[in-house]
């Protein structure tokens, strides 16, 4: 088992947290301090002016922002447990009303009886031992890539280390002459910087579009973020990066859950 250490930095990595970089902040300094064996509840004062850069000596009845923010990351914590870290044998609280983390081991039942998340079941072809995943982006002129295809890969990079999962980032033109590489697959970019696009998408794109296509003839999983214009590709990066987004995919689906092959264009 994975000491606190870990644990923590798999927690302001997750989707519950990644978008705000305060909230992990605050959740590792409390969490630090108290495996340093600082003093049993931290001051809120302190905690403000360390972690939120406020002034040392200001009036924290009339900035409760600590006290906001650190329910927050209680709120924030449950979402973790209850979908990317569902199966985590070591868990991390903070106490109601008190500043100082408390971490305790999960009941052993509770974690065999949970289901995989979303997010787990999305992408779980590409997490399996022994797959080549690759990520194919497009190119500018120069060698360089558009910033939300750029903001893309960075997220999914993270993801696929958060699980243990390499991803191996090409420029399409890598593949000019050899065509479709095997292995798994996520395509990223425009028609415009992206040419294996053309392959995988025949009609002209009328908006952001996220596909996936299931492995077929020899080839692995295909999953396609793609947009006409550069700013599209960043609704279709967070929704298959966010246990929530994809949970409430999976309900709005007759299925219950996500389908092998299926395209959505995203608003």
């Amino acid at each position: 088992m994975d000491g606190p250490e870990e644990l923590l930095r798999r927690i302001v990595r997750s989707a519950a947290f990644r978008g705000s970089q305060e909230h992990g902040k605050l959740l590792e300094y409390i969490c630090l301090r108290t495996l340093v064996g600082g003093p049993a509840d931290l001051r809120e004062h302190d905690i403000g002016v360390a972690v939120l850069n406020l002034e040392p000596g200001y009036d924290v009845t009339g900035n409760p922002l600590v006290g906001r923010m650190a329910e927050e990351v209680r709120e924030k914590l449950k979402a973790y447990f209850r979908g990317e870290g569902r199966r985590e044998p070591l868990r991390v609280a903070l106490p109601k009303g008190e500043f100082r983390a408390f971490f305790y081991e999960a009941d052993p039942r509770q974690i065999a009886e949970a289901a995989p998340g979303a997010l787990d079941q999305f992408w779980a072809p590409y997490w399996r031992s022994g797959v080549t995943n690759l990520l194919i982006h497009g190119e500018l002129e120069g060698e360089g890539m558009l910033i939300a295809e750029a903001y893309a890969a960075v997220q999914l990079a993270v993801l696929f280390e958060g699980r243990g999962a390499a991803l191996r980032l090409q420029p399409a033109s890598a593949f000019a002459e050899s065509g479709v590489p095997e292995g798994n697959l996520v395509l990223v970019g425009t028609p415009a910087t992206n040419a294996m696009l053309a392959g995988f998408v025949r009609e002209p794109l009328e908006g952001a579009i996220l596909q996936r296509i299931w492995a077929r003839d020899g080839h692995g999983v295909v999953t396609i973020l793609a947009s006409p214009e550069p700013a599209g590709i960043l609704p279709a990066a967070r929704f298959v990066t966010s246990e929530e987004v994809l949970e409430e995919a999976a309900a709005a689906s007759p299925l219950g859950e996500i389908p092998k092959d299926f395209r959505v264009t995203l608003g």
